[in-house]
């Protein structure tokens, strides 16, 4: 007799799901000071059950890299550069918005490969928003 384990995913945060069926190395993140193994690196037999692999690759979302996405249509640095904007003042500010992406105009250029994505746009839009407080 085979012993069942259920995880049940909603004890844990949002952002701490991918870790817990993915695992994470130590450093990762904030918090993880060891090499963690995934539920699915536990899982019993090696192997998940067919209909649960299916319904976790049903939908397939390609995203290309922030330097593609740029290249093939340069509106969408100030779409990105918008909404970032208005995430983190909590409401929309063109002027601000034109102001950091006049910040990345002139310390990167309009070639900038972008190798850290998005995650390095939203750093660069931080840093733009303090200098134009200073």
């Amino acid at each position: 007799m085979s012993s069942r384990r259920i995880l049940n995913l909603s004890q844990f945060p949002e952002n701490l799901i991918e870790s817990e069926l993915f695992g994470h190395k130590k450093g990762a993140f904030t918090g993880a000071v060891d090499d963690y193994e995934g539920i699915f690196d536990r899982c019993s037999r090696g192997r998940m059950r067919d209909d649960f692999f299916y319904r976790l690759c049903s939908d397939i979302i390609t995203v290309p890299p922030l330097r593609q996405r740029v290249q093939e249509d340069p509106a969408e640095l100030d779409d990105l550069l918008a909404h970032t904007v208005r995430r983190m003042l909590g409401k929309p500010s063109p002027e601000v918005s034109k102001m950091v992406h006049m910040v990345i105009d002139q310390q990167l250029g309009d070639n900038y490969p972008w190798p850290g994505n998005v995650r390095e746009l939203e750093q660069m839009a931080i840093r733009g928003m303090m200098r134009s407080t200073l």
